[in-house]
């Protein structure tokens, strides 16, 4: 109990600090994020950002992603997980110094102060899901089942995640879902004592999750690729159903 009540007066103590920062004269804009901004994360968990990433930048990740998986293959296939229509790339920054380089982006090393008050470092993911209609060399079959896709809490602890849209991701090629505020309500204070017994992410049950869901709404994270979509994975969120298309989406994980 006290490891949860220490956190959540740590991250209101940063995110008022960061709604001070920026009122200094231009560094709203200098950083690309704004006072409402950090008020919306506080209270519903999420914040979309269109247009963050530019045509040009986004080519660039995709041929270094293109790259850096070489490696994984080729160095370590440990940080691979794979299964039909589904594939995870972990820790990407030992492979790409290039993507390590952008996931320092300033705006991004803000928002992990808001969370910690540390410019933390994060782990790099990628994911690519398909229907089984695209040609893919690292992947067999089609979507049936999502990684992640029970509702679940990822942390009892305010746990910052960013996706990076690498193509535009709607409903029917299985957004995340997040129910907004639930991180505030008691009924998930048990599943957060699990997470300190079990350091894991744990499941929540169909009741709860049809409760908080009847109280708050889901919000399927969707977007064009270039946007970002900014997480406090605390709150209650889940892998929506993949009916169709592709999906790939760079995750950078506080």
């Amino acid at each position: 109990m006290y490891s949860i009540f220490f956190d959540k007066i740590k991250f209101i103590f940063f995110q008022n600090i960061a709604k001070v920062l920026l009122t200094v004269p231009h560094l709203s804009n200098a950083l690309n994020i704004h006072k409402s901004e950090i008020d919306f994360i506080k209270t519903n968990g999420y914040l979309r950002k269109k247009s963050f990433l530019c045509s040009k930048v986004l080519n660039e990740i995709d041929l270094e992603l293109s790259k850096a998986i070489s490696k994984v293959l080729k160095n370590n296939k440990n940080e691979i997980e794979a299964k039909p229509g589904n594939l995870r790339v972990k820790r990407l920054q030992y492979f790409s110094p290039i993507l390590r380089k952008f996931s320092r982006n300033t705006t991004f090393n803000f928002l992990s102060f808001s969370f910690y008050g540390l410019f933390k470092k994060p782990n790099i993911l990628f994911t690519y899901t398909t229907d089984g209609k695209h040609s893919s060399e690292l992947i067999d079959g089609g979507c049936s089942d999502q990684f992640a896709f029970e509702p679940h809490v990822d942390s009892f602890r305010n746990y910052l995640k960013i996706l990076l849209l690498l193509e535009d991701v709607e409903v029917e090629n299985g957004p995340t879902y997040i129910v907004p505020s639930s991180m505030n309500d008691p009924i998930l204070l048990s599943n957060y004592k699990d997470v300190i017994i079990n350091k894991s992410n744990t499941i929540v049950d169909e009741k709860k999750s049809e409760i908080l869901v009847n109280k708050y709404g889901k919000v399927p994270l969707t977007g064009k690729a270039g946007d970002i979509i900014i997480i406090n994975t605390k709150n209650l969120h889940w892998a929506g159903d993949f009916i169709s298309g592709e999906r790939k989406i760079l995750w950078l994980y506080y």
